[in-house]
C-alpha cells in the first residue's frame, strides 16, 4: 500500500538547510540505485526475498558517488522498474514527471534547482520482461531514448549519463545514433 505523512510536530526547532554544494546529480534507477538487497543475508534470520531489511541506501552507488565528489545527489528510483516494462504496472517514463507522487498524474515534479548530471541506470528489469510484455529489444531502446528526453527536458543543461544493465554495446549505439551522443550532452 501507499504510506502518507500527513503531519509532523516538532518539539524543538528544525535547522537551517545545509548549504547547496557546487555539484548535484540526480540517480535515475531501480534496485541497483535505490540500494535494495544490498546487504548479505548473515544480517537477519530473513532469508533474502526483497525485504527491506537488505537495504542500505548509505552503501548504494549514489549515496557513495555523492560523498566521493562532494556533491548533493537526488535518487529517482524503484526496484523492479524498467523504461519498458518491468515488475510493476508502470514504468518509469510513466512515472518520471510525477515522482515521488507516483499515482498522481495531475502532480507534475519540477526540481527546485537543476541537476549538473543525470545518471540514468536501467534496462536489468525490461531485460527480465519485455518478451513476455510482447515487447522487442528496440523497444526497450526506443523507451531508454525517451527517458534521456525527459531527463534533457526537465535538466536542459545537464550531462545525462546513460547507465545500461544490460547489452550495453547496444545502448551505446542508441546514445551516439539516436541522441547524438556527447555532441549533444549524452554519455554512456
Amino acid at each position: 500500500g501507499d504510506i502518507y505523512m500527513t503531519d509532523i510536530l516538532v518539539d524543538g526547532q528544525l535547522l537551517s538547510p545545509p548549504e547547496e554544494k557546487e555539484l548535484f546529480i540526480e540517480f535515475v534507477g531501480d534496485s541497483l540505485v535505490t540500494g535494495f538487497g544490498n546487504q548479505p543475508d548473515e544480517i537477519s534470520d530473513i532469508t533474502w526475498g526483497g525485504a527491506p531489511i537488505y537495504q542500505d541506501a548509505t552503501v548504494a552507488y549514489p549515496y557513495l558517488v555523492g560523498e566521493a565528489l562532494n556533491a548533493d545527489i537526488s535518487v529517482v528510483a524503484i526496484q523492479g522498474i524498467g523504461c519498458c516494462c518491468g515488475g510493476w504496472l508502470f514504468t518509469m517514463n510513466d512515472i518520471y514527471d510525477h515522482y515521488p507522487r507516483v499515482n498522481e498524474k495531475d502532480y507534475s515534479y519540477k526540481p527546485q534547482i537543476p541537476a549538473d548530471i543525470v545518471v540514468i541506470h536501467l534496462l536489468g528489469n525490461d531485460r527480465d520482461n519485455f518478451e513476455e510484455n510482447g515487447k522487442t529489444w528496440e523497444d526497450v531502446l526506443d523507451k531508454a531514448k525517451e527517458l534521456c528526453l525527459m531527463a534533457r527536458a526537465k535538466h536542459s543543461k545537464a550531462k545525462i549519463i546513460f547507465a545500461p544493465a544490460d547489452r550495453i554495446d547496444e545502448a551505446k549505439a542508441m546514445v551516439e545514433n539516436k541522441l547524438g551522443g556527447a555532441n549533444n550532452g549524452y554519455y554512456t
